[in-house]
């Protein structure tokens, strides 16, 4: 069952977390993209990270011992484009596709046999919602509102493209978006990959959607899960804005 947070990480229990992490002997780091490394932004293609993120990270991943996985519900081409320069992991599209030690993986072949269907009724809501769009990916389709110019009927949008999925695909309600996956993968099945690696002293987790409990359920009590924003989530803390992800990663990285 979700839960409403219990406690907001600011000051002291960064300094709690931070102590944590380097009285560790091995980390690992698991954070989602949008909402974590960058904000919300009204078109997808503007979230690119800033020059301070990419220092951090490539600071913390390069710390010995320490293992830091961005998983994101982003196609792998836009991810390679913006971290393949770091050395990290990563998961793309909801867990579909993983790199690993510079290679990329697909976790198996994705039934798309809903895609035509699914398109065809978000393009009916594109007609209908002017200033809305989709992204297509490889193993997704994804229906995104937030610049539509007249106020969208959230429930009736998902019911319309629920229908047209007929539970071949696994349809998400996120932030201004309905995200259809092929199933079969998710981001809780990515965590619990790089988890069973080897044995963690320490794991932080970082998410700010829905699809980002999944990641959460995996892991054990002990680790470090925290929820970007506000809302009901089985995280067990929570950060009010992204920016003070900045700020904590600005403090694992020594910078």
């Amino acid at each position: 069952m979700l839960l409403y947070h219990n406690y907001v990480i600011l000051g002291v229990m960064i300094d709690h977390l931070t102590e944590a992490y380097h009285a560790a002997r091995t980390r690992l780091l698991l954070l989602d993209y949008d909402g974590v490394l960058a904000p919300i932004v009204a078109r997808p293609e503007l979230a690119a990270p800033t020059g301070e993120i990419l220092n951090s990270l490539r600071a913390i991943a390069t710390q010995d011992d320490t293992q830091l996985v961005v998983i994101s519900g982003r196609d792998r081409n836009t991810l390679e484009q913006w971290l393949g320069s770091l050395p990290i992991d990563m998961s793309a599209e909801h867990g579909h596709f993983y790199k690993e030690s510079g290679v990329w993986h697909s976790v198996h072949e994705a039934d798309m046999s809903w895609l035509a269907d699914v398109d065809a009724a978000m393009r009916l809501l594109v007609d209908k919602y002017p200033g809305s769009h989709i992204e297509s990916k490889q193993a997704s389709l994804v229906w995104h509102y937030r610049q539509a110019e007249t106020p969208v009927d959230e429930l009736d949008a998902k019911r319309q493209i629920e229908r047209a999925a007929h539970d071949r695909a696994i349809v998400m309600q996120g932030k201004c978006v309905v995200d259809v996956r092929a199933p079969g993968a998710d981001k809780g099945q990515a965590v619990r990959h790089w988890y069973a690696s080897q044995n963690w002293d320490f794991v932080l987790c970082v998410g700010d959607d829905v699809t980002d409990e999944a990641m959460f359920a995996a892991l054990p009590e002990s680790a470090w899960t925290i929820k970007v924003g506000a809302g009901p989530t089985i995280a067990r803390t929570t950060l009010t804005r992204q920016e003070d992800v900045q700020m904590l990663l600005r403090q694992l990285s020594g910078l």
